[in-house]
């Protein structure tokens, strides 16, 4: 419906997926002699200049399974924040034109904390809740609820071939230091 829209209109759609950034389609910003700063994003051998678009939508990429399963694993979280920084920049370059959704505001309403905090502030019953980065803590929480407490990430996770889902935690969790992933 957008895409037939925008045409309508006569607006260029130019569609760039990091998915593909190892192979047609990347990123690049670049300083020239002169110092002047050119954001480039290069699609199938075609050059556009982030700065003259007229507006975004953010289709929350994931980096290519190569890179999510980097042989070196040490490194995967670095060439993570990397790609993820690149594509803040872009954001950062559009953030006075037109979004669909923002990137920035849909961070925030997609963090579970300001979820949290933002439906205390209206007045909706919150149920016991922890989130922490202490094993004991959690384990504590456990007891104190129970043995009835669900898991819920704070995000999702680009964990390669695995889903993670609200579930009920089981007592082998607790007892395992990671309970608190």
């Amino acid at each position: 419906a957008i895409e037939s829209e925008l045409k309508k209109r006569k607006k260029e759609i130019i569609l760039f997926k990091q998915d593909l950034c190892l192979n047609n389609e990347i990123i690049s910003y670049k300083f020239s002699e002169n110092g002047s700063f050119v954001p480039l994003i290069n699609i199938e051998g075609k050059n556009y200049d982030i700065g003259s678009f007229e507006g975004a939508i953010n289709l929350h990429p994931m980096l290519p399974r190569e890179l999510l399963g980097f042989s070196k694993i040490s490194l995967r979280q670095f060439i993570w924040k990397q790609f993820y920084e690149m594509r803040r920049g872009v954001w950062m370059i559009l953030k006075d034109k037109k979004w669909l959704n923002d990137p920035f505001s849909a961070e925030m309403a997609e963090n579970k904390v300001f979820q949290l905090v933002a439906a205390q502030k209206v007045g909706l019953t919150i149920p016991a809740t922890l989130i922490s980065s202490s094993p004991s803590d959690v384990k504590n929480f456990y007891l104190k609820c129970g043995g009835l407490m669900i898991n819920k990430i704070l995000s999702t996770s680009p964990i390669l071939d695995k889903v993670t889902f609200t579930h009920l935690v089981d007592e082998c969790d607790i007892d395992d230091n990671l309970s608190i992933l």
